[in-house]
């Protein structure tokens, strides 16, 4: 669990520093997200939910903006 929160964390510090964004509009149709579905976390917490609640998967892609491209050009120089 601890490997999701700094992953999430991660993103979420990407996405406010303007080097990725997450595009809503476009969604991987051929992608298996059944690792997700299979994932500890969510399998552990979808488990301790009452019969009237759920949990879902929102889909979406990561995207890098022009600013993160730069920096990542910028920092990926030999």
């Amino acid at each position: 669990m601890d490997e999701f929160v700094e992953v999430s964390s991660s993103i979420d510090n990407l996405i406010r520093l303007n080097l990725i964004t997450k595009n809503n509009d476009v969604i991987e149709l051929g992608y298996d997200y059944s690792k997700f579905e299979l994932n500890t976390f969510y399998t552990a917490f979808s488990n301790s939910l009452d019969q009237n609640s759920k949990i879902r998967i929102i889909k979406y892609r990561m995207e890098l903006t022009n600013f993160g491209m730069n920096f990542f050009n910028i920092c990926s120089k030999n």
